[in-house]
């Protein structure tokens, strides 16, 4: 199965200056919330389905955060995505 994460939207409240990083790079708990969504299909991982992030290119560039999936989920796909989708219906469709 192919487990598609889409961490490419655009969100109005961290535009704000409120958080430094990435939605994906936001620590909940002390932990990226990317790290919590690793965490909650590490069942699919380890049976392994095949992960696919799909990433701001941007994101990818300034933070890293190719690589931060890549060390997260070494089997990993990454796509980046230049500039805004359709939406998330459209977004997984960049996946394939």
């Amino acid at each position: 199965m192919n487990i598609v994460v889409l961490m490419a939207g655009d969100n109005e409240l961290f535009k704000g200056g409120v958080y430094n990083f990435p939605k994906p790079l936001v620590e909940i708990d002390n932990k990226p919330m990317a790290q919590h969504v690793v965490d909650n299909i590490k069942p699919l991982i380890e049976r392994g389905d095949k992960v696919i992030f799909v990433t701001r290119k941007e994101d990818s560039e300034k933070y890293y955060l190719n690589n931060t999936l890549q060390l997260l989920v070494p089997s990993a796909v990454v796509v980046p995505v230049s500039g805004d989708t359709s939406g998330a219906a459209i977004t997984p469709l960049l996946a394939v």
